[in-house]
């Protein structure tokens, strides 16, 4: 890969179309799309980019001689890393992959959002943070709806200090924290309000 060439990495991808559009808007020259579902990668070669990768977050090593102006890692793609040492690998993995000064830009489900799951619930959540913290208290089951029949899966809602302190073990430098509301994609104030979009640095 060309030297002073942008370039992104899209981590956990789906059909691509998102980072397409991303690479479009801020003019990336080198577009690269990595899911680890062969059937969303099939989709995503339908999107123009310049590689494509069946690869997991985890797997990334395997791109240990590339480096990336900047990676995207978007739809709470790391709640679905499971357990806590694979989250902490795959943020390892996408700090070797940045250039220096690289961006790295994700965002997760906050367990604190009350206006998605109701103040009983995130009062629940906090209890359990105070009084028996742990790597799991986020872990969750819930059912997917897919052509009329409900799928059972699993993912991982985040805390902040939970975030904060797996970025703080990768060596990321957090550069900006937003809550956003996903219905309106409006920017909130509290942290009650929304999910959390990181943009971090490699420094």
């Amino acid at each position: 890969m060309r030297r002073g060439v942008k370039t992104l990495l899209d981590v956990g991808t789906g059909d691509g179309i998102r980072a397409h559009r991303i690479a479009t808007a801020a003019q990336i020259e080198y577009l690269v799309l990595a899911d680890p579902n062969p059937n969303m990668l099939a989709l995503a070669q339908q999107t123009p980019a310049n590689e494509y990768h069946l690869l997991s977050a985890e797997e990334l090593s395997q791109l240990q001689n590339q480096r990336f102006n900047a990676i995207t890692c978007l739809w709470n793609v790391l709640g679905h890393i499971s357990p806590q040492i694979n989250r902490l690998i795959s943020l390892r993995n996408i700090y070797k992959l940045l250039e220096p000064d690289g961006t790295f830009i994700f965002d997760i489900n906050n367990r604190y959002n009350a206006a998605a799951y109701g103040w009983k619930t995130v009062l629940k959540n906090i209890k359990a943070d105070m009084v028996k913290p742990g790597e799991t208290n986020g872990d969750v089951t819930y059912n997917l709806d897919v052509d009329n029949v409900s799928i059972p899966a699993m993912g991982h809602v985040f805390s902040p200090r939970e975030i904060n302190s797996l970025l703080r073990k990768t060596g990321f430098f957090i550069r900006k924290t937003q809550v956003i509301d996903y219905k309106t994609g409006e920017p909130k104030k509290s942290l009650f309000a929304g999910q959390l979009l990181y943009e971090v640095e490699k420094r």
